[in-house]
């Protein structure tokens, strides 16, 4: 029987409703502590997901190219041997600072905005097409401008989102750029998928 089957029938459904630019060029790297990270190919969008419950007994991390590991539909071909690329190790390292950086970014800096999609002016409007808009969110005297599209945030019914925007991550100090986290429930796994990206103030 084919050992790694199990982990691609566990993943590939989960991966399958996260933001879209994430499943078709990007990457995707698990770790056996229960925690999926996506991010799309131009690093402008990193997904996090903890507190997955993997039955199958599978100890190593998992580093691939998402639409490589989404391809394999085959139980004949769904082996982990067939998800290296080259510079995997490069991308792997990335991909875990990128964890790193945002994971617990509540202890790290300030949260400055904090709603729940329903409250935010214009937002379902938005979110419900392909293309990414944006949506300007008054702060103090001046504006976030939020990327908002379903390609970010791929809501089903029964989903919702709640919208954070921190001081930026990477520099608390520089009040130009902030950074956004996406946190959208999936009422069918009874997960959440966080989603961050870096905006400017305007």
């Amino acid at each position: 029987m084919n050992k790694d089957r199990g982990i691609f029938e566990y993943l590939q459904p989960i991966i399958n409703v996260s933001a879209g630019f994430m499943k078709t060029d990007g990457y995707m790297l698990y770790m056996p502590t229960g925690v999926l990270v996506l991010i799309d190919e131009n690093e402008m969008y990193c997904g996090i997901i903890e507190g997955l419950d993997c039955k199958i007994p599978y100890t190593s991390n998992i580093m691939a190219k998402t639409n490589t590991f989404m391809s394999l539909k085959n139980p004949e071909n769904q082996n982990i041997d067939n998800l290296y690329f080259t510079g995997w190790n490069i991308k792997y390292n990335h991909m875990l600072c990128c964890y790193l950086q945002y994971h617990n970014i509540d202890s790290k800096v300030n949260c400055i905005y904090d709603q729940i999609d329903s409250n935010v002016n214009g937002f379902q409007e938005l979110v419900s097409q392909s293309n990414i808009q944006n949506l300007n969110i008054p702060i103090d005297s001046l504006l976030c401008r939020l990327p908002v599209s379903k390609s970010i945030t791929n809501r089903a019914k029964g989903d919702s989102v709640r919208l954070q925007i921190y001081d930026y991550i990477s520099q608390p100090e520089n009040n130009q750029i902030k950074t956004v986290k996406y946190s959208l429930f999936k009422k069918k796994f009874g997960l959440v998928i966080n989603i961050f990206t870096n905006i400017l103030m305007v």
